[in-house]
């Protein structure tokens, strides 16, 4: 019986040196994704507080439709000036 149970002892610790240098590997791994998910949080706190809200877009907005509105009341104002004097 104790030649069985140093046997599996034996066994198991082989297979615990065989595995250390893949668990190093996999650890080091996950140092590396720890260390980037540190870097994505911080990249999505900066996202979440620099953001163009839309109260600082909505004047820009105005300015541009009311661009917009003049070009295209010129165009329909020469469109009819066309079909009434031509």
């Amino acid at each position: 019986m104790k030649e069985k149970e140093s046997s599996i002892l034996n066994k198991i610790w082989g297979l615990t040196q065989s595995n250390s240098g893949e668990l190093k590997k996999i650890s080091g791994h996950v140092a590396v994704l720890n260390s980037e998910m540190g870097g994505v949080k911080k990249d999505i706190g900066d996202i979440k507080n620099n953001y163009v809200r839309n109260e600082t877009f909505s004047p820009v907005q105005r300015i541009a439709y009311g661009f917009v509105s003049i070009a295209l009341l010129a165009i329909a104002g020469a469109i009819l000036k066309l079909i009434i004097i031509g």
